[in-house]
């Protein structure tokens, strides 16, 4: 049985997550910011206090949720609450050694169930959920045309473009916006006495070679299809490039593993990345250069031994 501890702990987490997500409401900037970080109270909960109480505490924060409304309510729950709850069970189960790997498997994982999923519920509208996305996208270019007469009209062509990869990026940056919020939890336990589960070393990040194979031909098809095979070659492309993402990470983690000055390398190399989109796309590509190449084990604290 959860501890009576707990209890009153995973309520205040659960009902700070749903406050957190329903900031989105308010439409302002600062709103959106809250509102991505609605995983970290849950992830706190989880794994500080267990499996129990972080369903508690997302059972709190979905009735929260649905008290103001009913169809956010189910949103809160299949899109935040049941990622934690898988996500946090597969931290507490894997031998720490693998520990991160396997999430960032999780994690694409649920990116490529929940691709799969929306597919299938606009299976019955015109053009299936490239058509859904497409005619979202031109509905709200029209809306701001009206709203900004004197902005210039986005071009049809490139309006259909946005609708034919937004579903694949909209899940991949949900993908990293849940990692960075678990790494934040975890960042933040540290400081309080840690949690279950002890920070796994980014440079200990191994991604199957099945995930750059998956890559490489999701490009080639979305490059070579027309229509549906275009759209779900480009998307499904886009959620794999978030585990090739990780596992270039890790190999830069590896590389300054043992360096002096590896805080500040790290430091310059992430305020880098957060810069232009391609170089994104570079981290990408050597994860999955990684995977042929083996580029970790070439340097010294491959092993992610005295990383944190």
């Amino acid at each position: 049985m959860m501890a009576s501890r707990a209890l009153p702990l995973a309520i205040i987490g659960g009902l700070a997550a749903g406050l957190l997500f329903a900031a989105m409401l308010t439409g302002s900037l600062g709103g959106m910011i809250l509102f991505w970080m609605a995983p970290l109270p849950l992830f706190a909960v989880g794994l500080r206090l267990g499996l129990q109480p972080v369903a508690v505490a997302g059972l709190a924060g979905t009735i929260a949720v649905a008290i103001g409304d009913l169809s956010l309510g189910l949103v809160f729950a299949s899109m935040v609450v049941l990622p934690i709850l898988v996500l946090t069970s597969l931290a507490l189960v894997i031998p720490r050694a693998r520990v991160a790997s396997v999430l960032v498997l999780g994690l694409t994982g649920l990116g490529l169930a929940g691709f799969a999923l929306a597919c299938f519920f606009a299976a019955d509208q015109d053009g299936g959920l490239q058509g859904v996305v497409t005619a979202a996208v031109r509905e709200t270019a029209d809306q701001t045309a009206e709203q900004f007469p004197e902005v210039p009209r986005i071009p049809a062509e490139l309006l259909d473009g946005i609708g034919l990869w937004l579903p694949g990026f909209f899940a991949a940056v949900c993908l990293v916006i849940f990692a960075g919020n678990g790494m934040l939890a975890l960042g933040l336990l540290g400081r309080f006495g840690g949690g279950l589960v002890p920070p796994p070393a980014m440079a200990s990040i191994a991604v199957p070679r099945w995930v750059g194979i998956g890559f490489v031909a999701a490009v080639a098809a979305a490059a070579a299809g027309s229509d549906g095979i275009e759209f779900a070659g480009w998307n499904l492309a886009q959620i794999l490039s978030v585990p090739l993402l990780f596992g270039g990470l890790g190999v830069v983690h590896a590389l300054l593993a043992r360096h002096p000055a590896r805080a500040v390398w790290l430091a310059i190399f992430y305020g880098v990345i957060l810069g232009p989109v391609f170089t994104v796309g570079l981290v990408v590509i050597l994860g999955l250069i990684e995977q042929w190449v083996g580029l970790r084990q070439r340097f010294a604290g491959a092993s992610g031994r005295g990383e944190e």
